[in-house]
């Protein structure tokens, strides 16, 4: 068993190094000798064409820990991508083989699972996603100087940029990329730069056609071909992705035509495109939907459309860019053009319920990602705070040899001193939980501020403060943040003068009351929940911002929150 698991860990491997397009120095002959064709077409037939074998087999490497995790995972992604067209499931295990690099502190691992979760993203339509792990493996690409690296995540950034309509910062970085490659495509690394020149010289056409620059797209046409040209002689490239290169090439090739008004051109394009592999597959199908709409072939883009949406709505992976822009843009063309004007109408209902979850997700991602950014910002002040500590006690302990009978007599002094702020510290939490109680006691029974004695009108001004304070603290309402004299009369009718003269005449405001309750939930909160920020304690009391809360709890308690909060544990 384990001799055959060996067998297929360097076919494994090399498709790991190959499809990643890491910049690793040496050619695939050079690296691994003369069989290397023969691994890596084995590899990618495995991967691409008997993907359910492609995970036994993985499992079994696992689980004999016969390659690093991170690159198991990253094979896994690739299985599920491209063997299983399973683009969620795929984005997991891209996501863990990062997580693996990031644990063994690999840099190369890192920038490889980088590109996976990069391409997963794309296919998903998450190119906020896809700018954001691009721009920041751009970073790491540059300290490791993988060249490679950094074209092919220029690649996919051009590529999320035209996806959004960002046109000119996509060709800005796809015109990075293709030189990029153009340059490596004449070195050692010659088969995974040539396969993302290709890639990247198709996506800039798509654009350039997107933007009805058909004469631009035609000068780069020639160079696409014969680059495609040499991926398909070269014997070690895998049949399958050269199979998908060409039927992407195909594909824009029959809109260039068309649009240039060559239609024989373009149905040569589009029958090349329909001779191939990919074009059975639900990806593959979809390509050419686009030509079908433009010249008229309504029916038979209506059936590749369903195909497409069918698959996706089994993916759930219907709320993308591309779903709105290509399929339900042009299944409300072809509706339209038909005169079946009812589900025209449903398209175009459909269309914009999905831009409106669209656009919720982009603003939740958006919101997630200023977050981790907060996060990350957080951790790196702490460790450089924690730095600058570690060489203050430094400086310190090498200072104690010197002072050392200095210090017993200052720890001597300290711990009689701090008998006696303990001393105090117990009486002022007994003052305090005193003055709570009692604060307690008057709020939870305004209803004792009537006096049957008094008059009508006396009676019934107490009466109605009593209803109030009632209110606000048997639900709570002074923990609402911003919760106002506006919100107050809205329990009993009356006006906000009368409201500010209730308070006036039998407390000291309605603001200070406010506050005073707040105060005390917060000292409540300092007790309970030690796992609480001084800021998350205020927020939690009610207060708008940690600063007021601060301010207020000084004047009131004469102490801050954090020292509260340390009598607290010296009294445990």
């Amino acid at each position: 068993m384990i001799r055959h698991l060996l067998s297929l860990i360097l076919p494994l491997s090399l498709l790991l190094a190959s499809c990643s397009g890491n910049g690793g120095q040496g050619s695939l002959h050079s690296s691994f000798g003369p069989d290397t064709a023969l691994w890596f077409r084995n590899a990618c037939h495995v991967l691409f064409n008997n993907p359910q074998r492609a995970l036994l087999l993985l499992d079994s490497i696992d689980n004999n820990h016969l390659l690093p995790p991170s690159e198991v995972n990253i094979l896994r992604a690739k299985t599920y991508q491209f063997g299983f067209y399973d683009n969620n499931t795929a984005r997991k295990y891209a996501k863990k083989a990062f997580l693996n690099a990031l644990e063994i502190n690999d840099t190369t691992a890192q920038i490889r699972a980088l590109q996976q979760l990069v391409s997963v993203s794309y296919y998903q339509s998450h190119y906020t996603d896809v700018i954001t792990y691009s721009t920041k493996a751009l970073l790491m690409a540059k300290d490791a100087k993988d060249v490679a690296a950094r074209g092919y995540f220029l690649m996919y950034l051009g590529a999320a940029k035209s996806e959004i309509d960002n046109v000119d910062d996509a060709i800005t970085y796809l015109d990075r990329s293709i030189e990029i490659f153009d340059n490596l495509s004449t070195t050692d690394v010659k088969l995974k730069a040539l396969d993302c020149l290709s890639y990247a010289l198709n996506h800039k056409i798509i654009v350039l056609v997107s933007e009805r620059r058909y004469d631009d797209a035609l000068r780069i046409l020639p160079r696409a071909q014969e680059v495609l040209r040499l991926l398909k002689s070269n014997p070690e490239f895998s049949y399958g992705l050269a199979d998908m290169r060409e039927a992407r090439l195909m594909a824009v090739c029959a809109m260039l035509y068309f649009r240039k008004g060559n239609n024989e051109m373009a149905t040569e394009c589009y029958n090349r495109l329909r001779s191939t592999a990919c074009y059975k597959t639900v990806n593959g199908i979809a390509l050419g939907i686009s030509y079908l709409v433009a010249s008229g072939q309504y029916e038979e883009a209506l059936r590749c459309i369903k195909i497409r949406k069918d698959y996706l709505k089994q993916q759930y992976n219907t709320i993308t860019y591309y779903y709105l822009k290509v399929l339900l843009k042009n299944e409300f063309l072809c509706y339209s053009r038909l005169g079946m004007y009812a589900e025209a109408t449903a398209s175009a209902e459909e269309n914009m319920l999905m831009g409106d979850s669209l656009r919720s997700r982009e603003k939740r991602d958006y919101v997630n990602e200023v977050k981790k950014q907060f996060v990350d910002r957080d951790m790196e002040v702490r460790l450089i705070t924690h730095e600058q500590r570690s060489r203050i006690h430094q400086f310190y302990f090498a200072g104690f040899a010197i002072i050392i009978l200095a210090l017993a007599v200052i720890l001597f002094i300290s711990m009689r001193y701090n008998r006696i702020l303990r001393r105090k510290d117990r009486i002022n939490l007994a003052a305090m939980e005193e003055l709570r109680q009692t604060y307690k006691e008057r709020t939870r029974r305004p209803s004792d501020l009537v006096d049957p004695n008094e008059l009508d009108g006396e009676a019934n001004d107490r009466k109605m403060y009593a209803v109030i304070c009632n209110e606000i603290i048997t639900n709570k309402l002074y923990l609402q943040p911003g919760f106002s004299r506006e919100d107050a009369i809205k329990i009993t009718p009356m006006s906000l003068k009368q409201l500010s003269a209730l308070f006036q005449k039998y407390g000291n405001g309605f603001t200070a009351f406010i506050n005073n309750l707040r105060l005390e939930h917060s000292l409540h909160l300092l007790k309970s929940k030690n796992d609480f920020t001084v800021e998350g304690v205020a927020i939690e009391s009610g207060f708008a911002n940690r600063q007021t809360f601060h301010r207020l709890f000084v004047d009131k308690y004469g102490m801050t929150p954090v020292e509260y909060r340390c009598m607290l544990g010296k009294e445990d």
